[in-house]
C-alpha cells in the first residue's frame, strides 16, 4: 500500500515485471511509470485513486493492463505514450480521471472491455479525494478476504 508518498511503482530495472494488488493513493509526482525500455510487463488487480498525476503511464511494449481500478485521478487514468506498443490494455474500470480515463497516442495498442464512466455533475478528484480513508478500508478489507 502506498499512500501520500511522493511517487508510486516506478519500474526502474528490467523487464518481466509483475505488480499485482498493489493500492496507489495521493501520489504526487508518478504513480505507475513504465519507462519505454521496459517489456513484457503484468499490472493487473491495482486499486489506483486520489494521485495527483496519471494512474498508470505506459511507455513500454508488450504488457498486460488488466482488472485495474483507476478513478479521481488528477490527470489521465491510463496513458500509453508514443513509444508504447503492442501492450493489452483490459477490463479496467475507470471513473473521474481528469482530462480523459483512457489516453493512447500510440497505434499498435489492444483496448478491450475497459469500462469508463464521466465525472458526475459537480463530482471532481479533489471533492471525492477529501474522503478517501473510507475507500482505503474497504481495501484493506478485502485484502484480508473480508467480504462486504
Amino acid at each position: 500500500m502506498l499512500v501520500d508518498n511522493g511517487a508510486g511503482i516506478l519500474l526502474g530495472d528490467g523487464s518481466n515485471t509483475v505488480s499485482i494488488g498493489n493500492m496507489i493513493k495521493g501520489t504526487r509526482l508518478g504513480t505507475y511509470e513504465v519507462p519505454n525500455e521496459f517489456d513484457n510487463f503484468f499490472v493487473g488487480e491495482n486499486y489506483i485513486f486520489c494521485n495527483r498525476t496519471e494512474g498508470i503511464e505506459i511507455q513500454g511494449q508488450f504488457g498486460v493492463i488488466l482488472n485495474n481500478e483507476i478513478m479521481y485521478n488528477g490527470d489521465t487514468g491510463i496513458i500509453l505514450e508514443e513509444d508504447s506498443s503492442g501492450n493489452l490494455v483490459m477490463k479496467n474500470e475507470l471513473i473521474c480521471n481528469i482530462p480523459e480515463n483512457i489516453e493512447d497516442l500510440s497505434m499498435n495498442n489492444n483496448l478491450l472491455m475497459n469500462i469508463e464512466k464521466p465525472c458526475e455533475p459537480c463530482e471532481s478528484p479533489s471533492e471525492v479525494c477529501a474522503g478517501c480513508d473510507e475507500r482505503i478500508r474497504k481495501f484493506d478489507r478485502q485484502m484480508e478476504g473480508v467480504n462486504e
